[in-house]
C-alpha cells in the first residue's frame, strides 16, 4: 500500500484524484474518485465559555467561516439542544448579534455553525454561561420629604420596600 499526505486543502472544497502507474513507458491509470474536505467551523468569541453573572441581554460574537452566506444560533437550557430554546435561529447574517430576554439566575447552553449553500455546516462546541440575578426595584421614599425643615431632632425614615426584577 503507498500513501501520500496533501495538507493545506481549502475546507468545503471538492477535489478529485486519481493515481497513474508507470512502467517502462507504460501507464495505467485508477478511476477518477472526489472527495470533499470538511465544512469550516466558527471560531466562537463571546459569550466566554463558563461565563457567569452575565446580563440577560447578550451579545454573542464569533469568526466568519468560508463560504458562509449565514449562520445558525442555538441557545437552550438543554445542553442536548433538544428542547427548550431561547433561540433557535438561522436566519443570522452577520457573525454577531445581541440576544434578549435572557432569564435571571438561568444556566444557558449555546452553539452556532455556518450555512452555506452546499448545506449547512458542523456546530461548534456546545458553550455554557450563566445570567446573573435580578436587580432590585430602586426604593421609593416617602418621607420624610426632600427639602423639608422639621421640627424635631426625632426623624423617622419611611420608604416602599423594593422588589426584585424578574
Amino acid at each position: 500500500e503507498t500513501t501520500t499526505v496533501a495538507q493545506s486543502l481549502r475546507n468545503e472544497t471538492w477535489y478529485y484524484w486519481k493515481v497513474r502507474a508507470l512502467v517502462n513507458g507504460r501507464s495505467s491509470s485508477s478511476p477518477i474518485w472526489r472527495f470533499r474536505t470538511a465544512k469550516s467551523i466558527p471560531i466562537v468569541y463571546r459569550p466566554a465559555d463558563g461565563a457567569t453573572n452575565q446580563p440577560t441581554s447578550l451579545p454573542f460574537a464569533w469568526q466568519p467561516t468560508t463560504r458562509s452566506a449565514g449562520y445558525h444560533l442555538q441557545i437552550s437550557t438543554s445542553d442536548r439542544f433538544d428542547s427548550s430554546f431561547a433561540v433557535n435561529d438561522s436566519t443570522i447574517k452577520d457573525t454577531s448579534i445581541t440576544v434578549s430576554g435572557l432569564l435571571h439566575m438561568t444556566v444557558y447552553y449555546w452553539r452556532v455553525r455556518g450555512l452555506t449553500v452546499a448545506g449547512p455546516g458542523e456546530f461548534t462546541g456546545t458553550r455554557v454561561f450563566v445570567t446573573g440575578m435580578a436587580l432590585p426595584s430602586k426604593p421609593e421614599v416617602s418621607a420624610p420629604g426632600n427639602n423639608v425643615a422639621l421640627d424635631s431632632n426625632t426623624v423617622a425614615f419611611v420608604w416602599n420596600r423594593s422588589i426584585p426584577e424578574v
